[in-house]
């Protein structure tokens, strides 16, 4: 007995590289059905697409399926990726900055007009002028409320008195200025601008753009140049009711704006000499799609939003000033009917709070925003700009002033006036009541930070045409390799594998 085995004959499947793998991914995707792994076959899909993988890894265009790879590329562009570019450059002669400075103490209760007024606000809120602290009411808490009733007392009266105005109850630059220099000349109270503000009350600005005083250049950098200023905040014990702390508020901003005090600068104290020191940057940020912010916030479009229309109508943009106005009008409005002192007025039909009720109503409000976040409620109100300078600053403080110099200047007339009415100008009631300033450019070279595309469509378009002209490697051979696709298929529709069949032929 003779037996004859005989086995269909197979070609073993192509080994699934990693191209082969995205391929079986993207079909399974497209066609919605599940490709096996060259172990369970599913039909006529599986056919092709194993004859597809066999011939994307042995054609002449050796590289079609990195063409996947393109996607890639179209993805990233569709992020809006960008780079940061910083920039440094050095000029000999730049604009020198505006330099705002505010006495902490908004009211000179050296004046009788104000003494008066401070005495009959409090009486109004059943408030006192001595104050004594308890554990429950700590002298902090009650000299900051009686601080914040007469501020607030102080917007309202002059949000409806007009004549009001005429009542001065800070202090006048006169009352503090005792000596100003520019790059070594005088400078004087002219060289000046008077601005209000709830904080401080009065502030004063140097070298504002505006029509009446022309912007300081300066070719000059370093702590012998710049703005100085020797400045008396208040006689001790004498001009500092309700007040905590002694000194300076100053920011350093564009000449062409009104700073916001409530966010921008920061505090000196007295008894000290001050340098500030000065150095620019530039910020120059994409707009949409590659950012949020408003390429132009010098004017307003009527489908801008409510609230940067209303920031605008004030004057130059701030995104800082737009959010307080939202939180004025999404919270604190409706829930104490009146609109806090403290942010600008953008809706007249709104009286000012003034009364205790009313501020412990803001405070309550001011509480709860701070663990919600606004950016849900605000973000889309107050976009942020474009294009912006900061003013970084960095400060140095020595001793002011030496013994010897207090006897050089105790006798000079306009700082022993300011002294006069108070008694003997002594060493510590002068330290406790003057500083001297000093700011100037650290050097006249400024940052240019400025965001740039990473990528713009012609770049794209371009990486897809190189990997197409790198990989796409064309012969002859390449395009009888679709026709080779469909010989192949056929074939395998019509020779199917047969099974195993043992066949035994007997002979006796």
């Amino acid at each position: 007995m003779k037996i004859f085995l005989w086995r269909s004959s197979r070609r073993s499947p192509p080994i699934m590289t990693k191209v082969g793998l995205r391929l079986r991914n993207c079909v399974s995707i497209m066609f919605k059905v599940k490709i096996a792994d060259g172990k369970k076959k599913n039909g006529y899909i599986q056919l092709f697409f194993d004859s597809l993988v066999n011939v994307c890894a042995n054609t002449t265009a050796h590289a079609i399926p990195n063409i996947i790879h393109t996607c890639e590329t179209f993805i990233e562009y569709f992020q809006y990726p960008f780079t940061v570019h910083l920039n440094v450059y050095e000029k000999d002669l730049v604009d020198f900055p505006a330099v705002s400075i505010c006495n902490l103490n908004p009211f000179d209760t050296s004046k009788p007009h104000t003494l008066k007024y401070i005495k009959e606000k409090l009486a109004e809120k059943n408030l006192s002028t001595e104050v004594h602290g308890t554990d429950d009411l700590p002298a902090l808490y009650q000299v900051r409320q009686a601080m914040k009733v007469l501020k607030a007392s102080e917007m309202y009266d002059r949000d409806v008195n007009k004549s009001f105005l005429e009542y001065d109850m800070g202090f006048k630059l006169d009352d503090m200025l005792i000596s100003c220099y520019f790059n070594g000349e005088r400078c004087d109270t002219t060289n000046f601008t008077t601005f209000f503000t709830f904080e401080y009350g009065n502030c004063f600005t140097y070298n504002k753009n505006d029509f009446e005083h022309k912007i300081h250049k300066t070719s000059r950098s370093g702590p012998n140049s710049g703005l100085t200023l020797e400045l008396f905040t208040g006689f001790p014990g004498k001009q500092d009711l309700f007040l905590e702390k002694k000194g300076l508020y100053i920011v350093v901003h564009n000449n062409s704006y009104e700073p916001d005090v409530k966010f921008e600068g920061m505090k000196l104290p007295v008894g000290f000499s001050a340098d500030v020191s000065v150095h620019r940057y530039f910020y120059n940020r994409l707009g949409p799609p590659y950012g949020s912010c408003k390429e132009d916030t010098s004017k307003s479009n009527e489908d801008d939003p409510e609230f940067y229309k209303a920031t605008i109508a004030l004057g130059l943009y701030s995104r800082r000033i737009c959010l307080e106005i939202c939180i004025q009008n999404l919270f604190i409005i409706p829930r104490c009917n009146c609109s806090d002192p403290s942010i600008p007025i953008v809706n007249n039909s709104y009286i000012l709070c003034h009364t205790m009720d009313e501020i412990n109503c803001i405070d309550k409000v001011r509480n709860e925003l701070d663990t919600r976040d606004l950016s849900i409620d605000c973000d889309h109100e107050c976009p942020v700009d474009c294009n912006k300078i900061d003013y970084e600053i960095s400060t140095n403080f020595a001793d002011y002033p030496s013994e010897y110099y207090f006897h050089t200047i105790e006798n000079q007339p306009n700082l022993s006036n300011k002294f006069k009415n108070f008694g003997n100008l002594t060493y510590s009631n002068f330290k406790q009541s003057v500083i001297l300033l000093n700011v100037f450019y650290k050097d006249l070279a400024y940052s240019f930070l400025q965001e740039i595309p990473s990528m713009h469509f012609a770049d794209a378009i371009g990486i897809i045409g190189g990997q197409i002209g790198l990989f796409l490697g064309c012969s002859v051979l390449t395009f009888f390799e679709p026709l080779e696709v469909f010989i192949e298929v056929c074939y395998k529709l019509l020779t199917k594998p047969r099974k195993n069949i043992i066949q035994v032929k007997a002979s006796i």
